[in-house]
């Protein structure tokens, strides 16, 4: 029973497979006869390229880079004047030593990263950028914006880094570093 059985599956593979075969074949005769026939009723056959080419958006690509690279600390520790991402950092050592890996020079303190770049509108925000908080003109904390309305940043000695909702606090300014 077992090698008829083994039979009938051979057997009806190599139909199957014949049956392919036989399909790739015509298909291909049909393509070699259309040609033919075109190339006959036309004095010219010219083979047209189409260049298959993408834009890339270099400056989104940093940002997600910068990002993402960000992130890989979260769970970090917090330690006022700190300027390790590991070890522990506070809120400005935390953005500066992220964009430095990204050869990018930010100031030391919060204060003066919020006159480091661009000033931009809250509705400009992309990723990477800067927010700052404070009360009236004084800056006092510094986060960057990984988007969907969050930022990371090195929050408190009891949470250390971590990602928020942007909104936590109150926004005073936002500070475009890659524009």
């Amino acid at each position: 029973m077992k090698h008829r059985l083994m039979k009938i599956v051979v057997g009806a593979f190599t139909c199957v497979m014949m049956g392919v075969s036989l399909f790739q074949t015509a298909a291909q005769e049909d393509v070699a006869a259309a040609t033919k026939r075109y190339a006959k009723k036309s004095a010219v056959v010219q083979e047209i390229k189409i260049p298959l080419s993408v834009k890339v958006d270099k400056e989104a690509i940093l940002r997600n880079d910068i990002v993402d690279y960000a992130l890989q600390f979260v769970g970090n520790p917090y330690v006022y004047g700190g300027t390790s991402l590991t070890n522990g950092t506070d809120c400005s050592g935390f953005t500066m030593g992220v964009y430095k890996k990204f050869s990018i020079s930010l100031s030391r303190t919060s204060r003066s990263q919020a006159y480091d770049g661009k000033s931009i509108k809250r509705s400009e925000l992309q990723k990477g950028d800067l927010v700052f908080y404070g009360s009236g003109s004084y800056i006092s904390h510094v986060a960057m914006y990984i988007g969907n309305g969050k930022i990371v940043h090195a929050s408190n000695p009891s949470s250390g880094i971590k990602v928020s909702p942007m909104n936590y606090r109150t926004p005073c300014r936002y500070v475009s570093i890659l524009s």
